[in-house]
């Protein structure tokens, strides 16, 4: 039996947990292609840092957004999983979309009723 193909897109610093979830789904067999946000967003710039996490309109976001979109056509994934999915644009969710067997899954660990 095939495995589902998994596009996973998230923060991949080391003895994060998106990175332990990747990791699980790596050593359960499932064929997994990574694009790790910080890649495109960590900057040495404390003004371009603040800007991304504020605004996302900075550089790095609209090329986190292309490099999924580019991923997603090279590797045809059956699941898209996007943990904290923040800096991923609603264009980009709707061109993936287009491809009604993708699924979708979006992890965030975030307390949402949380008030701090």
């Amino acid at each position: 039996m095939e495995r589902f193909r998994i596009l996973f897109a998230g923060q991949m610093t080391p003895y994060f947990t998106t990175v332990a979830r990747r990791d699980a789904l790596l050593e359960l067999g499932f064929p997994v292609e990574s694009v790790d946000l910080m890649q495109f967003i960590e900057s040495p710039s404390v003004l371009l840092n603040a800007l991304t996490h504020r605004t996302l309109l900075t550089p790095g976001v609209f090329a986190f957004n292309r490099e999924i979109l580019s991923r997603a056509a090279r590797f045809r994934p059956d699941v898209l999983w996007l943990d904290k999915g923040i800096f991923v644009f609603p264009r980009t969710l709707r061109r993936l979309r287009r491809d009604p067997a993708m699924v979708f899954v979006y992890h965030n660990t975030d307390d949402w009723k949380y008030k701090g």
